[in-house]
């Protein structure tokens, strides 16, 4: 197998930091780098060399990811979990951290250590780097912000970003939509695994899980923006995740949820339910955050705000994998997420943490011009835009903060205004609805408006066309979502 050339030049990478005396490298490897891969190249070597190494991953569901990565490079490989048959004369052992824990680490022997994941901090990893201190390790991680990690490796090594991984193809670009969310005025903070802050879950929990107009603005953004793609969805809490997918399965949509408490049958059926498209929605509050690999999975419904890049970041990550039928992402925000960070593919670690007495997560990424982080509303447009210049041609002269009191999401990153022929072909389904459902005259121009801001004007339409349309899923999520708006709008008038 071939490596791309970004990974090639992580290794070269890592060889300079370890000849130059660094014992311990951290590879900053962003969502899509092809990671594990990457860990495989080098422990073929480390095995045609006829040394030893080991792989560390901290989720049973990374186990099986490596392996059947691993087979593809023809590694001599055991493993290290549970109940699973030991392969002891292997020269290659990929080994679960909570397994290796519970048993006695120095029974171990390796040349090379890799460890998943490594920005979260295990205390038997860090033991054996003191206790094998003649030894050599790398660690992977796409979110190096965890306090003290500057005191554990010697050195952070990069080859690529995420922009340049999306400039590549290796990323999908997402489509980011922000707008109602969960306030967190005077929410209480939690102290989290990296070491800094983020919001109380039973804060965020309670403002959320009886905001029903919250959760009715989240189903019919879906239904207008989420394409009827493959999703899946973060609420702050069990409950709430189980109440969103209640209430999808309501307006027709098939939805499941997952947790923690989920066994191991139940979680496999989910999985492939989702996989195969019976489900479109599958909801959880932190579970799918890491280790959740879905290429396929289009659309993001975000409503846990959070104050950790890291999270932010993973979650984001979630959708960015790039996959045959996905020419983009899509980031429904209802936690005003990216308005805290701006868009994921940004974001960039800049330096490890040496344990500082004021730690921020932030603090670790690399800082960008205020033309690159500034989320606004385009007064010429509409849009939301990050940057001074808007798609439509504005610039800003003044950089201010912006704010959103809409219910609708609004489109943050640069599109396309639609063409007359899109324009035209969506007033051709709609007036071929009104004809069938028997609706009154002006109904598809009064809807028309809604989604373009403008009456139709200029359309010359045959009868026959109308009579003989064929209705986008899209254009019929549109009417749902705008059935729903009204429904609930009347609901609030009473």
């Amino acid at each position: 197998m071939e490596l791309r050339l970004h990974q090639q030049k992580a290794i070269e990478s890592i060889r300079q930091s370890f000849r130059a005396g660094n014992r311990k490298v951290l590879l900053a490897a962003p969502c899509s780098f092809g990671k594990t891969h990457t860990a495989a190249s080098i422990l073929k070597s480390v095995q045609d060399n006829g040394k030893r190494g080991i792989f560390y991953v901290d989720r049973l569901k990374l186990v099986d990811q490596t392996f059947k990565a691993f087979e593809q490079w023809g590694i001599d490989y055991g493993i290290i979990q549970g109940d699973c048959l030991p392969n002891a004369k292997a020269p290659i052992q990929i080994a679960s951290v909570q397994t290796v824990t519970r048993r006695d680490f120095r029974r171990l022997d390796y040349n090379l250590a890799i460890v998943d994941e490594c920005h979260v901090i295990w205390k038997t990893i860090v033991r054996q780097m003191e206790s094998f201190n003649a030894l050599k390790f790398i660690g992977l991680s796409a979110t190096p912000y965890t306090k003290g990690l500057g005191t554990i490796w010697d050195d952070m090594v990069s080859s690529v970003t995420q922009e340049e991984l999306l400039e590549k193809g290796f990323l999908a670009p997402v489509h980011y939509y922000g707008g109602e969310s969960v306030d967190t005025k005077g929410a209480r903070t939690k102290r989290i695994a990296t070491g800094g802050y983020d919001y109380h879950p039973d804060d965020i929990a309670e403002r959320s899980e009886n905001n029903e107009k919250l959760t009715g603005d989240i189903i019919r953004n879906w239904l207008e923006h989420g394409e009827n793609a493959q999703t899946i969805a973060f609420c702050p809490s069990v409950k709430m995740s189980k109440g969103l997918a209640y209430e999808f399965q309501q307006n027709g949509i098939p939805a499941g949820h997952i947790d923690g408490y989920t066994n191991q049958d139940d979680r496999k059926r989910l999985f492939d339910a989702h996989e195969s498209g019976e489900i479109k929605i599958l909801s959880c509050s932190r579970l799918l955050g890491v280790g959740y690999d879905s290429p396929q999975t289009k659309v993001l419904i975000d409503c846990y705000p959070t104050k950790s890049p890291t999270v932010f970041q993973q979650r984001a990550g979630r959708i960015q994998r790039t996959h045959p039928d996905k020419p983009y992402a899509i980031y429904l925000d209802h936690a005003n997420n990216v308005q805290r960070f701006g868009f994921a593919h940004l974001m960039e670690p800049d330096s490890l943490c040496q344990k500082e007495h004021k730690f921020a997560e932030a603090n670790q990424l690399k800082k960008r011009e205020p033309k690159e982080t500034v989320i606004k509303d385009c007064p010429q447009c509409g849009k939301i835009m990050q940057g001074l210049r808007c798609s439509c041609g504005y610039e800003y002269l003044m950089i201010d903060t912006p704010k959103s009191d809409t219910t609708m999401l609004t489109r943050i990153s640069k599109s396309e205004p639609a063409t007359m022929g899109d324009k035209r072909q969506w007033l051709i389904q709609l007036q071929s609805i009104a004809y069938w459902k028997g609706y009154k005259e002006g109904w598809a121009a009064h809807k028309y408006r809604e989604k373009f801001g403008v009456w139709p004007k200029g359309h010359d339409i045959a009868i026959d066309e109308v009579k003989n349309a064929d209705i986008s899923q899209i254009v019929w999520n549109f009417v749902k979502s705008r059935q729903i708006a009204y429904s609930k709008s009347n609901k609030n008038a009473l």
